[in-house]
């Protein structure tokens, strides 16, 4: 989905600035480096436990791991993102965020990172298109 394609997705779930933030190519889709294929947030408690409570969310879990997001659609909802650097929560993620269109996305360098952790040749593609906007602007 385009950026505008996601903003409309994304205004769906009628959540303020200050309860969420976008990670990963969401990030990318905001800034027109590439297109997004789902919408991955992190929320604070309050938006987990309505999301829960609404009965139309399915609850993942991690292997290994306590942690647990929801998913519905398109969306991947959590409380942290795991990285090589622990679980940052919402309020360690929106220090660095940056806004478009009233949306908090984090940080390039967040997402940078994370793909680089993560490694995949999917991530790696996206590292590439990362430097290459980074190196035009």
């Amino acid at each position: 989905m385009n950026k505008s394609q996601f903003i409309n997705e994304l205004s769906k779930l009628g959540l303020t600035p200050r309860e969420y933030i976008v990670l990963g190519s969401g990030s990318m889709c905001a800034l027109g480096i590439r297109e997004a294929h789902d919408i991955d947030l992190c929320v604070s408690p309050r938006v987990i436990a309505k999301f829960e409570s609404s009965g139309n969310w399915q609850l993942k879990s991690f292997p290994d791991d306590p942690s647990y997001y929801l998913v519905k659609g398109i969306f991947e909802v959590g409380m942290d993102w795991a990285s090589k650097d622990g679980k940052p929560n919402l309020e360690e993620l929106k220090v660095d965020e940056f806004i478009v269109d009233g949306i908090p996305f984090v940080s390039l360098k967040r997402v940078r990172a994370w793909k680089l952790w993560k490694g995949t040749e999917k991530h790696l593609k996206d590292i590439q298109l990362i430097d290459d906007y980074l190196e035009s602007i």
